[in-house]
């Protein structure tokens, strides 16, 4: 009788244990992974949430600073002295120039401009207002009608009077020289005139 020997492998299996910490984390994820992962899920199902509710807030415009107008003086009230006239309109343009969101148009302009009359210049611009008058919704004209009723003349013969008279005395130069600009701008002499005047009414000794 003849034997058959067969040969089977054996086969080694080593068991590799893990320690319960290892296991359990390989196991069981972690609740808060968990959390944040769910909500982000949730917001990006949400319809038109592609974007953290701070960006579309910062998308808004701000809103703009508030108009802050600058400090001037009002003009004092003008009662229609011709030597005045033309200081006062510039008070008024000065005023109306830092305040432009307060008087938007001519109307509100001259508005501004007859509330600070007295006098005979208030009685004059009274009948023009009331009448609503052309001239009351046109700044540039207003203005010169204005200075066609209350302004000096284009040539004011008591000023040149004042010039020839003027003497520096005991002014300083600079102080005799602003008491002649006032006169000069009245005169309406030519440039080499004032200057003439000007020199004639000096110091010798300057």
């Amino acid at each position: 009788m003849q034997c058959i020997h067969v040969s089977v492998p054996v086969l080694f299996v080593t068991e590799y244990r893990t320690e319960p910490t290892e296991q359990w984390s390989m196991s069981a994820p972690d609740p808060l992974y968990e959390l944040v992962e769910a909500l982000r899920r949730a917001l990006a199902s949400m319809p038109g949430s592609t974007a953290p509710a701070s960006s579309s807030a910062s998308a808004v415009a701000s809103p703009l600073p508030p108009v802050i107008a600058s400090p001037v003086a009002a003009p004092a009230l003008y009662s229609g002295k011709a030597e005045d006239c033309n200081g006062f309109l510039l008070q008024c343009s000065l005023a109306l120039e830092m305040q432009p969101h307060s008087y938007p148009d001519d109307r509100a302009k001259v508005a501004f401009i007859v509330s600070h009359l007295g006098g005979k210049a208030l009685r004059w611009a009274e009948p023009l207002w009331t009448q609503n008058n052309p001239i009351m919704s046109l700044l540039p004209r207003f203005t010169e009608h204005f200075k066609e009723v209350f302004g000096q003349p284009e040539r004011d013969s008591s000023s040149g009077e004042r010039l020839c008279r003027l003497k520096q005395g005991s002014m300083s130069v600079s102080e005799y020289a602003l008491q002649f600009r006032t006169p000069a701008a009245a005169s309406g002499w030519n440039e080499q005139a004032l200057i003439t005047t000007y020199r004639q009414g000096l110091d010798s000794r300057v």
